[in-house]
């Protein structure tokens, strides 16, 4: 058993190099201009029914027809190596140092959770909390702490934490009470139930939508067999998850990998800064959504390998929900260097998803099994009229440039580009107002990777 996982976890810690090395190839063969060739056409099945986002149409479909070069101006490309993509705004503060942690250790007697919570309440605030290597069954309980503290598990990933019994509740929660605390989650597996017809636990709670943490950090874990998610991130939240493994987080109606809820504020754009939930390098399969957000969240999905199941084809990858039931919709989303790859079985997957929010889509790669490389739709059913338009936290800003297809394709199971936008209101999004396929004039992303993960 430990060897297996030990395997997943290396894989895990494999993705930012098999990402890089990706693009490396496109980019020497390539040299940058990368072509769309779009040919206009539509899928012709007529698309199956989501509960997510309304019915698939068969017209108002937008997509570029041009080169797709990036200008010298707005280059965004990186080399092989990683290194930063220019200098970035600090945007919503600066991280404060890695003194947050005292260094302080506090070991659990044993990987149970009552010995889990009892080394939590025993550890003074910024101590390391370590849980030894082992296979513990917590049944339906729960651990929470708040506060500044890091909990690691096993460093060679020996330590499974298992939830058997189904449960709404959340299997580990990480608090903080003032923008200096600081939470750091890492070297743990966790499983949930796996229970795929009722229940909503979640792997990972982090935040409150009264207050979210700053400068978290989640990484090197793997999170599996949740009906809710496998981290859920909460308020005006801001740090980065990177170098873990999603997988089999699903039941309808739920179902992520990450999901992002903000704190129901609503600013202004601010792309390309640090203010955001990064999730970065990490493996990602078989999840419903394997990221969604809503309640006016940013974040950035970047460097991942993504794979999709046949169970999850009709449901998008990448989600952002739109404004319902009084509360803000997602705010802002960057989706860029991704693999977006698919099992053998799916004929025709979903990729990215906008129910409401801007949104900036680049430099991915998909599987031309991938019917489109974005889908804007309403949160509401059906499209505005025109005396209600725009529609409250609609997309109103979208780019979308430089995506290629994998397996050498120039087109998609429905006969499109890699940039093809799949437009189920036309009227409402309309090329050039809302829809761009270029870079935002100015931009430059966030640092890669982020500084966050180089802190000791």
């Amino acid at each position: 058993m430990a060897g297996a996982r030990d395997r997943e976890h290396g894989a895990s810690m494999h993705t930012r190099t098999l990402v890089l090395v990706f693009w490396a190839t496109v980019i020497a063969a390539c040299d940058g201009n990368i072509s769309d060739a779009d040919s206009g056409m539509q899928r012709d099945d007529g698309g199956t029914q989501r509960d997510d986002g309304g019915t698939r149409r068969d017209d108002g479909g937008t997509q570029r027809d041009d080169g797709g070069m990036l200008s010298d101006a707005s280059d965004v490309r990186q080399d092989a190596g990683g290194d930063d993509a220019g200098t970035s705004r600090d945007g919503g503060g600066t991280p404060t140092d890695a003194g947050s942690f005292t260094g302080a250790i506090v070991r659990a007697d044993s990987c149970s959770a009552a010995d889990v919570q009892a080394a939590l309440e025993a550890a003074p605030g910024g101590a390391r909390v370590e849980i030894p290597a082992g296979e513990c069954d917590w049944g339906s309980a729960s651990v929470t702490h708040r506060g500044s503290v890091w909990l690691r598990g096993d460093p060679d990933g020996g330590t499974t934490l298992r939830r058997s019994a189904n449960t709404d509740s959340d299997m580990i929660t990480l608090l903080c009470s003032t923008d200096a605390d600081r939470v750091r989650f890492s070297h743990l597996n966790l499983e949930g139930s796996f229970d795929t017809r009722r229940g909503e636990d979640n792997g990972l709670r982090i935040g409150t939508s009264a207050r979210g943490c700053l400068d978290f950090r989640v990484h090197d874990s793997v999170f599996r067999g949740f009906a809710a998610s496998g981290v859920e991130v909460n308020g005006r939240a801001r740090g980065v998850i990177y170098q873990n493994r999603f997988e089999r987080n699903f039941r309808p109606g739920l179902g992520y990998g990450v999901v992002v809820y903000g704190d129901d504020t609503w600013g202004e754009l601010d792309w390309g800064s640090r203010a955001a939930v990064f999730v970065e390098d990490n493996d990602f399969y078989f999840q419903r959504h394997h990221i969604a957000a809503n309640r006016g969240a940013r974040y950035v999905f970047r460097y991942n390998r993504v794979r999709g199941a046949a169970a999850a084809e009709d449901w998008t990858m990448v989600d952002a929900h739109g404004r319902a039931e009084g509360a803000h919709g997602t705010r802002a989303l960057e989706v860029y260097r991704n693999l977006f790859e698919v099992d053998d079985d799916v004929d025709s997957a979903d990729s990215i998803g906008l129910r409401g929010g801007d949104a900036l889509v680049f430099d991915n790669a998909f599987s031309p099994r991938i019917a489109y490389t974005v889908r804007v739709t309403m949160e509401i059913d059906g499209c505005p009229s025109d005396t209600t338009e725009p529609f409250e936290d609609q997309t109103t800003v979208l780019h979308v440039w430089n995506n290629t297809l994998l397996e050498g394709a120039t087109e998609t199971v429905w006969g499109v580009g890699p940039n093809y936008v799949d437009n189920d209101c036309p009227r409402s999004f309309r090329e050039g107002e809302h829809i761009h396929f270029a870079a935002p004039s100015g931009y430059t992303p966030f640092t890669y990777p982020h500084p966050l993960r180089s802190e000791p």
